[in-house]
């Protein structure tokens, strides 16, 4: 991760994001009008209704009203939010992390028990390649064991299927580097 490289994609996520901002306060606008006449009908009929005036009709504009207006409040909530900013300093604090497990992973002793404990957990790796996805890797064994040591909670619930579980780099549901750490 070259800090270059890190502001590159800064800049195009920043992009992203504006034009998505823009996008959601467009339609945003665009939801406010209807919003606002569905309302007034909800609030005549209401008045109709206080003033003794309601007939069958005013109740089935009532209804037809509260449901639309309801529609377009469930569609303005489920608008996305604006995704986070990325620090600055993302690729020196990722740096830093990386040379931090270096240095305690390096420590002869730490090894040591690394290896024991992963050796009892890890049967076979495997680095196919595919023409589609390209390389993968495969690692064969006690993979909730890993999993136990990212403290998962789901590692317990996953127990019955220890013998098939898919794990994705990057994708955020095994944590790799916290299991090593939590092995020393």
């Amino acid at each position: 991760m070259t800090p270059e490289a890190v502001e590159r994609f800064r800049r195009e996520f920043a992009s992203r994001q504006a034009a998505d901002d823009r996008d959601r306060r467009s339609r945003d606008a665009d939801l406010r009008k209807p919003l606002a006449r569905e309302q007034k009908a909800i609030d005549g009929c209401t008045r109709a209704i206080r003033v003794d005036h309601a007939t069958p009709s005013v109740y089935a504009a009532l209804k037809d009203a509260e449901d639309k207006k309801a529609a377009l409040d469930e569609e303005v909530a489920n608008f996305s939010t604006a995704a986070p900013e990325i620090a600055p300093d993302t690729a020196e604090l990722y740096r830093a992390q990386v040379e931090a497990l270096a240095e305690l992973l390096s420590d002869p002793e730490i090894v040591q028990r690394a290896s024991e404990i992963l050796g009892e957990l890890i049967e076979g790796f495997t680095v196919p390649h595919d023409a589609e996805l390209g390389h993968t890797a495969q690692i064969e064994g006690k993979l909730l064991g890993l999993r136990g040591f990212a403290g998962s909670k789901n590692a317990a619930a996953l127990s019955g299927a220890a013998c098939s579980v898919k794990v994705v780099a990057g994708a955020g549901n095994c944590r790799i580097l916290p299991a090593l750490s939590a092995i020393i």
